[in-house]
């Protein structure tokens, strides 16, 4: 477990209609400003800014099925060619960082299959690896940079 404030980047805010909206960077578009997508957004910057993933690596809450069901993931990093390399799920900084958060995340990634997951609310990131052949799984240190990520593939 690593405990982190992500920078206060400067996200470009709107009102409309009495609603705070948030442009996102890889949707280029604006979507409502919840706590939870503050923490989306924070993490985004914080992926390019800090750890240098290319903007074109990263895909934002799109839908996939697992075990049966349709889910959304909150982040998914690619690796150069395109593949998954890590998901992501974003909570509301007032959410506690639980099992039954692993357990969402580990879900999505049997849809998935990726060598890395990452989890944060803003205040607190948990970075794990999998090791699907030998069935195990181990916390990072700290979060790896984008160069690290690929080349442990």
């Amino acid at each position: 477990m690593m405990d982190i404030l992500f920078p206060d980047y400067p996200l470009q805010k709107q009102l409309s209609k009495g609603k705070c909206y948030v442009f996102d960077v890889i949707r280029k578009k604006y979507v409502l400003l919840t706590p939870e997508e503050e923490v989306r957004q924070r993490f985004i910057h914080f992926l390019m800014q800090e750890k240098g993933v290319p903007s074109a690596f990263i895909s934002v809450e799109k839908s996939i099925v697992v075990l049966g069901l349709k889910r959304r993931y909150d982040l998914i990093v690619h690796d150069r060619a395109g593949s998954p390399l890590m998901v992501v799920e974003c909570k509301a900084p007032s959410v506690m960082i639980s099992q039954s958060v692993f357990d969402q995340v580990a879900r999505y990634n049997i849809a998935c299959r990726v060598p890395f997951v990452a989890i944060t609310n803003g205040n607190t990131l948990f970075a794990c690896t999998i090791d699907f052949d030998r069935e195990s799984w181990g916390y990072l240190p700290s979060f790896p940079d984008y160069h690290d990520l690929i080349s442990k593939v």
